[in-house]
C-alpha cells in the first residue's frame, strides 16, 4: 500500500495546516502545549485516513456463493427441478408467462451439465498439483547440481572460501529457502562458472557438469512460472464457477418464490422447489493449502 501521498505534503501546505490549526487552537483559548500537540495529532489521523483509503482502494473483492449450501447439493437441487418443471411448467407460464418461459426446464438442465462438465475445483486442484510436483523435481535437481559441483569447487579454491559461497559452497540452506532466491542464484550461476571455467577446466571438471546449469537454470524458471500461471487460472476459474452458480441459484429461488403462490393450495408440490436442507455449507472443495514450495 502506498502511503507517499500522505507523507509527502509539500513544506507549504504542511505549514499552512499547522497555521490553520495553531488559529482554531488558539481561539477555543486551549492551553499552549494542547496548541503545540494539536497539528501533529490531526496530521497522524490524516495519514490513517489516506492509508486506509489505499488499503481499500488496493483490495480485490472476492465474489461470494449466495448459497448457504455445497456445490453439487445445488447442482442435484438445480436437476430435480429441471425434471419437475416439465409437468409443471404450464401452471408457472400461467402465473407469470415472462418469468418462466416454455423452455425454462431444458435451460436449466443446460446449466448443471455446463457445470458438471466445468468439473469443479477439482479439476484446477489436480492441474496444480502436477505443476507444483514439477517445480520440487527442479528443485530437487538443482540441489543435486550443487551437491555434485561441490567437490569440484573445493578442488579449484581449497583456500578461498569467497569464491567457494559465490558458487554455492555452505549455503544450500539460504538459496533454497524460497522459490525466488533460488532461481535468481541459478539465474546468476551460469555467469559465475563461466568467469572460473578455465580454472575448473584445469583441475578436470567434467565439462557436461559446467554446462549443466543453464538448462537446470531454465527449466526451473519456467516450471515456476506454470505453477504460477495455474494458481492465477484456479482463481479465475473459481470466479467464474461461482457466477454461473449463483446466477443458477437465482433463478431456482424465483422458481421457490413463485411457487408459494402457484402451488398454494398444494403443499407436496409446492415443497418440492423449496432450497433443499443441508448441513454442508459452501463450495465442495478442498480448501487444504497446496503444499507450500516457497
Amino acid at each position: 500500500v502506498n502511503c507517499s501521498a500522505a507523507a509527502s505534503i509539500v513544506p507549504q501546505r504542511r505549514q499552512l495546516f499547522r497555521s490553520s490549526v495553531n488559529c482554531s487552537a488558539a481561539a477555543l483559548n486551549l492551553p499552549y502545549k494542547v496548541q503545540i500537540c494539536l497539528p501533529y495529532f490531526f496530521g497522524i489521523i490524516f495519514v490513517v485516513m489516506v492509508c486506509e483509503r489505499n488499503i481499500n482502494l488496493n483490495t480485490s473483492v472476492m465474489i461470494e456463493r449466495k448459497y448457504a449450501l455445497s456445490d453439487s447439493l445445488l447442482l442435484e437441487w438445480a436437476d430435480i427441478n429441471s425434471e419437475n418443471l416439465t409437468k409443471d411448467i404450464a401452471k408457472f407460464q400461467e402465473f407469470d408467462p415472462q418469468e418462466f418461459p416454455e423452455t425454462l426446464p431444458e435451460m436449466i438442465e443446460q446449466r448443471v451439465t455446463d457445470a458438471l462438465i466445468e468439473g469443479g475445483d477439482s479439476n484446477n486442484k489436480a492441474l496444480l498439483g502436477t505443476k507444483t510436483l514439477t517445480v520440487r523435481q527442479a528443485i530437487q535437481n538443482c540441489k543435486d547440481y550443487l551437491k555434485d559441483l561441490k567437490y569440484w569447487v573445493k578442488k579449484a579454491y581449497p583456500d578461498n572460501p569467497v569464491i567457494q559461497r559465490q558458487l554455492g559452497v555452505n549455503r544450500i540452506g539460504s538459496i533454497f529457502r524460497t522459490q525466488p532466491r533460488l532461481i535468481q542464484f541459478m539465474e546468476n550461476l551460469p555467469g559465475v562458472i563461466k568467469m572460473h571455467r578455465t580454472r575448473f577446466e584445469e583441475v578436470g571438471t567434467p565439462v557436461d557438469l559446467l554446462d549443466k546449469s543453464a538448462p537446470l537454470s531454465k527449466a526451473l524458471r519456467q516450471a515456476n512460472k506454470d505453477q504460477e500461471k495455474q494458481k492465477g487460472d484456479r482463481a479465475i476459474d473459481t470466479e467464474a464457477r461461482i457466477i454461473h452458480l449463483n446466477s443458477l441459484y437465482d433463478l431456482l429461488q424465483k422458481l421457490n418464490e413463485a411457487a408459494e403462490s402457484v402451488f398454494k393450495n398444494e403443499p407436496v408440490r409446492r415443497s418440492r422447489y423449496k432450497v433443499p436442507k443441508s448441513g454442508n455449507t459452501g463450495s465442495d472443495t478442498d480448501t487444504t493449502d497446496t503444499p507450500k514450495i516457497s
